[in-house]
């Protein structure tokens, strides 16, 4: 530690043993240290001004400013893109039938990230809209096809025929977007490298 003389502001710095781009570790790290500062803080005078800075500190703020801008632009993304499919088909059986199908490729996704990549980083953490935008689009087609057969039609037969039409399209895109993605897994940058595991694999 350093200390100014006459004791009137102090400097000390704590090193973490490991990596300090890990939350976990730098969580744990500055939590011990405030939870020891909150102990001792009756002990001084109220004007006494506690403050953190560097990497770890940076890096826990980073992280809780992310989840929730994440938490406020994922609302609003799904209430605006539940809107549009809801006017377009007229139906909320269908939006609800969009939204089950998506929900499975998001959980399986971010399975495969935790595996692979174990967190989501400041680089990483827009993913979760891409990979919701991309998926979304196989059940919005397969709903469109299915609301093209003739109304005659029996229920089991038109899903059947309407997956028949829409496997190859959303197939193809499918692969086209999981290459495009997994292309970047080779690369040395670690976000453009996780982008590549979650999106192709995902």
């Amino acid at each position: 530690f350093f200390e100014l003389p006459g004791g009137k502001r102090l400097v000390m710095m704590i090193l973490l043993a490991g990596s300090e781009t890990e939350l976990e570790p730098s969580l744990r790290l500055l939590t011990a240290v405030q939870t020891e500062v909150a102990a001792m803080r009756p002990a001084y005078p109220k004007e006494l001004v506690v403050g953190y800075t560097g990497d770890i500190a940076s890096l826990v703020e980073e992280h809780d400013a992310i989840v929730a801008d994440i938490a406020l632009s994922s609302t609003i993304v799904f209430l605006l893109v539940g809107g549009v499919i809801l006017v377009y088909f007229r139906s909320f059986r269908g939006l609800l039938a969009v939204l089950f199908a998506l929900a499975p490729g998001i959980i399986f996704t971010f399975a495969i990230g935790r595996l692979t990549v174990h967190h989501l980083n400041s680089n990483t953490a827009f993913l979760g809209s891409i990979i919701a935008g991309n998926g979304i689009n196989f059940p919005i087609l397969f709903l469109a096809y299915y609301r093209a057969r003739p109304m005659s039609e029996g229920r089991p037969l038109a899903v059947l025929e309407a997956g028949h039409q829409a496997l190859f399209g959303t197939l193809a895109a499918a692969l086209a977007a999981s290459a495009a993605y997994g292309g970047l897994a080779i690369s040395d940058f670690k976000g453009f490298s996780q982008f590549g595991w979650i999106g192709g694999l995902g």
